[in-house]
């Protein structure tokens, strides 16, 4: 069970940005922005990560599925597409993750947070209605769910299903830095607790 210098248990905590975008200095991990959207990019879909030198560039390459976020002093422009397109508009390409599958709903709401944490903090168990997916900048991450461990490291990504429990561990030796996104049936809270009991798998390796 994760623990801190204090040997008590440190859970990480996720709140709104007052910033929209920006995860305030002091604010372990912020929701950085939430979009409401009425359709899905065709399939397969993906979550596209790209860098732009620039703010106003990224505007210039926003569509409707596409947040901007200032993180890990990069400007991001984060869209929910389909699988190998691109913005071709002074973009830097980073990754894509999945491709992911949405359940059905007829709105959705994409959420885009980033975590900042030091090694042994960990999350609540919890579910989202809709696939979560992470973009590590830096630090590894371990996510135990009942299907077993899903590791990340920096410059990977990785996304688990819709109504997975999971609890997400900070591990290894460096604080750990990443992007996470949901999107998932607007009708619904983004995210719920969940009975399912964490077993300890991921250590703190």
């Amino acid at each position: 069970m994760p623990r801190d210098a204090n040997h008590t248990i440190h859970i990480i905590h996720c709140q709104d940005s007052p910033t929209p975008g920006i995860r305030p200095a002091a604010t372990e991990c912020a929701v950085l922005a939430r979009k409401r959207i009425n359709s899905l990019p065709l399939h397969p879909i993906v979550w596209r990560l790209e860098t732009f030198a620039s703010l106003a560039a990224a505007r210039r390459a926003e569509t409707t599925t596409s947040i901007v976020a200032n993180a890990g002093r990069r400007i991001w422009l984060i869209t929910l597409a389909t699988k190998r397109q691109r913005s071709f508009a002074d973009s830097d390409f980073v990754a894509e993750v999945g491709p992911i599958s949405i359940p059905r709903a007829r709105r959705y709401d994409i959420i885009v947070g980033e975590a900042y944490a030091r090694p042994g903090a960990s999350t609540r168990v919890h579910t989202h209605p809709g696939p979560e997916a992470w973009y590590v900048m830096n630090g590894q991450q371990c996510l135990e769910t009942p299907h077993g461990v899903l590791r990340a490291a920096a410059g990977q990504g990785s996304f688990v299903a819709a109504e997975t429990p999971m609890k997400l561990n900070v591990v290894g030796t460096s604080n750990r830095d990443a992007l996470f996104f949901e999107v998932g049936d607007a009708a619904q809270p983004w995210t719920t607790a969940s009975k399912w009991q964490s077993t300890g798998r991921c250590g703190s390796r």
